[in-house]
Order: C-alpha cells, then sequence, then structure tokens
C-alpha cells in the first residue's frame, strides 16, 4: 500500500533581513500569491513582522492583513479563522511556538498554504502536523494539524535569540532517542506497529546532536550546532508526519512533561521539561543516562528535581501519573516504579 505525506516543499537557510525579503519575494512571485495573511505576536512584530508587512504590502502591492496573536486558545483561533475565511490564500507565521501553532491550526481549518518564519528553535513544533493549544478547561490539547508548506530560517535571529531556546530545542530533539527506544519496546511486546523510515529518521536527527557530546562545550551553540540543530527538528516534524503520529518523538519523557504540566503549571519550556524527561527514562533503558545528564548540563538545562523548584515528592506524584497522560506503551508501564523506587532513582540521578 502507497501513502501519500505532505512535506515542505521548501526549505531556505537565509542570514540576513536582505536574504529573507529576497525569499518571500521570489515566493510569493512565483506561485501568483495575492492575498496574504502574516500571524505574529506584539514582541516580534516590533523586531521583524512589521518589516515584513511592509515589504509586501509597498514593495510588493501584495494585499496584506496582519494579525497579532494575542493568545493561543482554541475559541480564539477559530474566531481568527472565521474573520478570515473568505479573504486569504495564504498565511506567514513569523515567531515562536505559540504563534507557529495557531498559524498551522488555522491553515488546516481554513486548507491553506502557509510557511513559517521560525525565530526561536525551542521544540520540533517548527514542522510538525501538530499544534498544542489551550482549551476551555486551560488544559494544552494537542491537535493534529498540517506540516507547513515550506520553512526559511533566519539564521541571524535565532543565532541571536536566547540561549535558554536552543538549549530547550536540544533537548526536545534529543529525546527522540528515548521516545524510539519506547517505541520498538513497544513493538517487541505487541502492543504497537512500526514505521522504519519514520523511526530512522527521527534516530539520524537526535543521534547527530547527541554525538556533539564528544567536542568541547564551547562549540554547543554554534552555527554548526545551531543549523545541525535545526535540521533535526524540521526532520523529526517530518518523521512525525510519516509515522502519522508523534510516536517517533514523544514517549515516556513526554509523558512526564506532561503530567508536570498537568500538576504545576510551571514556567519551563517544553524542551527543558522533556529534557529532564530523557534523563529518567534513560535511566530506566539503562542507555547513558550519565552521559545525556552532563550534556544537556552544558546547555543550562534543568537536569535536577531542584532546578525546577519542586520537591523530590512532587516529581514523584508527576512520574506516577505520567503513564495516564497518554494511551501509548513506554518503558513506563514495562517497568512501573513504586513511589519509594522512583524516589531512590532521582536520588540516585540527583547526585550524580
Amino acid at each position: 500500500m502507497i501513502f501519500k505525506i505532505d512535506v515542505p516543499s521548501h526549505l531556505v537557510f537565509v542570514n540576513n533581513r536582505t536574504g529573507l525579503f529576497e525569499e518571500l519575494k521570489r515566493i510569493i512571485l512565483s506561485n501568483a500569491i495575492d492575498d496574504v495573511l502574516i500571524i505574529t505576536d506584539e514582541y516580534v512584530d516590533h523586531m521583524i513582522s512589521n518589516e515584513i508587512y511592509t515589504f509586501m504590502s509597498g514593495d510588493l502591492k501584495k494585499r496584506v492583513k496582519k494579525e497579532i496573536m494575542r493568545s493561543d486558545r482554541i475559541a480564539a483561533s477559530d474566531d481568527l479563522a472565521a474573520k478570515h475565511k473568505d479573504n486569504i490564500f495564504f498565511i506567514i507565521a513569523v515567531g515562536g511556538g505559540k504563534t507557529l501553532d495557531v498559524a498551522k491550526y488555522i491553515a488546516k481549518k481554513l486548507n491553506i498554504f502557509f510557511f513559517v518564519v521560525p525565530t526561536i528553535v525551542s521544540h520540533d513544533g517548527i514542522s510538525s502536523p501538530v499544534s498544542v493549544l489551550t482549551d476551555e478547561q486551560d488544559n494544552k490539547v494537542s491537535l493534529g494539524t498540517k506540516i507547513p508548506s515550506g520553512l526559511i530560517i533566519p539564521m541571524d535571529i535565532i543565532a541571536n535569540s536566547p540561549k535558554r531556546f536552543i538549549a530547550a530545542g536540544t533537548g526536545d530533539l534529543i529525546s527522540n532517542i528515548y521516545s524510539l527506544r519506547d517505541w520498538h519496546l513497544a513493538v517487541e511486546e505487541g502492543k504497537d506497529t512500526i514505521n522504519n523510515y519514520a523511526a530512522s529518521l527521527a534516530h539520524i536527527s537526535a543521534n547527530n546532536i547527541f554525538l556533539w557530546r564528544m567536542l568541547p562545550p564551547e562549540e554547543y551553540f554554534s552555527s554548526e550546532y545551531i543549523y545541525q540543530l535545526i535540521e533535526g527538528l524540521v526532520f523529526s516534524g517530518l518523521s512525525m508526519a510519516m509515522a502519522g503520529s508523534t510516536r517517533p518523538c514523544s514517549g515516556a519523557e513526554h509523558k512526564i512533561s506532561h503530567a508536570m504540566d498537568k500538576l504545576f503549571k510551571t514556567d519551563f519550556l517544553h524542551g527543558e521539561q522533556v529534557a529532564f524527561g530523557s534523563i529518567y527514562s534513560a535511566y530506566l533503558h539503562r542507555h547513558k543516562w550519565n552521559e545525556l545528564k552532563l550534556f544537556l548540563k552544558e546547555f543550562g538545562l534543568p537536569v535536577n528535581v531542584r532546578d525546577f523548584n519542586l520537591s523530590l515528592d512532587d516529581m514523584v506524584e508527576a512520574i506516577l501519573q505520567a503513564p495516564a497522560m497518554r494511551d501509548r506503551y513506554t518503558i513506563l508501564e514495562k517497568n512501573p516504579k513504586t513511589p519509594g523506587e522512583i524516589k531512590e532513582i532521582l536520588e540516585e540521578m540527583e547526585s550524580a
């Protein structure tokens, strides 16, 4: 049986604003696009989006609308989609995760093409067919949406973004190693089937980043590292599209992060929480958890429970609740632990 999947038609890295504007011009003119909606947030609008709006409406003489995204709620996104259902053909999303998630959701709802211009790379949502939005009960909900039609990567903006975001992107990408171990485990137990192509793409993306542990830490935020990180995050999104689910990139470590969201509603980034969950998962899988912790620590990521301003008992409760976060077989189900056993593991992890 042959399956058809959508993949981005463009993946272009640009080094400055001139390169960004020229690439947008090429795309808009070559595809005869007239009605464009730019979705952004207030901070990014001041940084770059307003320049894009002025360039497209002025130099290109296109009908351009701009929406400043003020909420990632599903209801607010539905309102935006209804407002523009008859007057746009193309969306350009400029910003970080929440902006891209809203744009993906609207593009899916209106069945139109969209490009993303990510200004930070804190997780693999830059190219995944998933949006994480907020429902009426203030819960984060993962929704199947559209993979971007294309990505334009402004390397100068991303390289100058806070290092925290690049570190979080590292945490999210490297978690593929352990989500894939969970996937293979589920297959061995007869509880899932696997798409080897998707699994290979997710594995290569993450393993290439983990190999950087062999290099001096001062290399970790270099332009070469950021380029490889972005490539890996894009390929992670493609692996999910191939698999038809988030399975290649989401296992026990994501369940722990979701439980932390539910219980504590922390201000930590998704990739930061997933990084910690990966260390715990690596411990259960008996796979290089010490090396992983040391590598992630070099990025300034939270690698101990205390880094989240939580007690050991708090994290024990999150790990106990994690299996219920998603109906997906992982090492948490294969190797369940009592509260006392979890606490002992966390204490050992803290002391390393």
